[in-house]
């Protein structure tokens, strides 16, 4: 019986703990996104290339025409998803059939513990 409340207690802790981090992760990248979409709308590249992975700065496949269409203010059906060291920001978090989550997004990449554009968009 005392294992069982250890273990749920540990369960606890560490869901909270995992919680708080990916909280964290989120304000990161919600704010780097706020900065590349400043730096977009002002035209400066070398800023906006900053935001972008450094190994990716110089892919010939790299649209800043195409992001800067796709990268409009956060709102409140905006939406951020993370996985280790990758995540997806949904300007506006679209749901089909009131189930199935959706929207178009921009992909990010974690580079020696800071968040960076990939340039990927994905349109649904």
């Amino acid at each position: 019986m005392i294992a069982v409340v250890v273990l749920l207690i540990l369960a606890g802790v560490w869901g909270v703990t995992g919680y708080r981090s990916i909280q964290r992760e989120e304000i990161q990248i919600r704010r780097r996104y706020d900065e590349m979409r400043l730096a977009l709308a002002a035209g400066d590249k070398s800023l906006t290339l900053s935001f972008v992975a450094p190994n990716l700065r110089e892919d010939p496949r790299l649209d800043m025409g195409l992001l800067r269409s796709f990268v409009k203010p956060l709102g409140p059906k905006s939406a951020v998803e993370i996985w280790d060291s990758k995540a997806a920001v949904f300007p506006q978090r679209i749901f089909h059939y009131l189930v199935l989550r959706g929207g178009d997004s921009l992909a990010m990449v974690k580079v020696n513990g800071e968040w960076y554009f990939t340039g990927k968009v994905s349109i649904d």
